[in-house]
């Protein structure tokens, strides 16, 4: 298996996947912020953290991390009956790797 750590979401990779508190976050259009991001997802409970790493050239990537500070708040985030969507555009949501 090949994993990778990469600087802006520290060591999610180093905890065991019942451990992972995070989401991995998708197709975010490229003007939504982290605060419009962690207003989005705090209704499952507090959000710790929310990282959105640049793009080439300074842009946008079109994807991020939520971090809860605790597991089952995640867990409540990915559930098949939740659906997120920003500015009419559909977000992929699933728990970090």
């Amino acid at each position: 298996m090949f994993a990778r750590i990469w600087p802006w979401h520290g060591n999610v990779l180093d905890l065991e996947p019942s451990q992972v508190k995070a989401l991995y976050v998708k197709n975010i259009p490229e003007n939504v912020t982290t605060d419009q991001l962690k207003e989005l997802f705090r209704r499952h409970g507090e959000v710790t953290k929310v990282v959105m790493p640049p793009g080439k050239a300074g842009g946008k990537r079109d994807f991020g991390f939520i971090h809860y500070a605790e597991r089952s708040s995640a867990l409540k985030a990915v559930k098949e009956t939740e659906k997120y969507e920003i500015d009419g555009q559909a977000l992929e949501v699933v728990i970090a790797k």
